[in-house]
């Protein structure tokens, strides 16, 4: 049996010779906190960059891989988010539950906004563009 030692090592390594790496180093892509600067000098010390694109519009995931690029020949990757399908909306059971609100606090309980996931339909054209060495996706719900 391999130490475990061994096996991280291992694998360090094949994550290293997949991408081109010299370093097994991903910059945790934080969505709304992933500016190209950090990203480009981790590549650029042989590690692999992160762009967390949660948040980001097409137009700002191809603004980010540009000046990720004239920083930095190494790879980066995207991680985006794929939303759970929007819950089913009861209007009148939503409505009863804001008069009841309302009588009880003495104050008008407004109605609930749209739910919708705005730009997110669209990052997967974007992400095939940006041309990026991995892309990573949470699923699920995020608050």
């Amino acid at each position: 049996m391999m130490p475990i030692a061994a096996i991280a090592r291992e694998r360090a390594q094949a994550f290293c010779n997949r991408f081109g790496l010299r370093a097994p180093i991903l910059l945790a892509p934080m969505a709304g906190s992933s500016p190209p600067s950090p990203a480009a000098a981790v590549a650029s010390a042989g590690g692999m960059g992160g762009f967390g694109a949660l948040m980001a519009s097409p137009d700002a995931m191809r603004n980010w891989a540009a000046q990720f690029r004239s920083r930095s020949s190494g790879s980066f990757q995207v991680n985006l988010w794929i939303p759970d399908p929007p819950p089913a909306r009861d209007a009148a059971h939503e409505a009863r539950v804001r008069e009841a609100l309302s009588r009880l606090s003495g104050i008008e309980v407004p109605g609930a906004p749209p739910i919708s996931s705005g730009h997110l339909a669209k990052p997967g054209a974007t992400v095939l563009r940006v041309k990026q060495a991995a892309t990573g996706f949470w699923f699920g719900r995020w608050r």
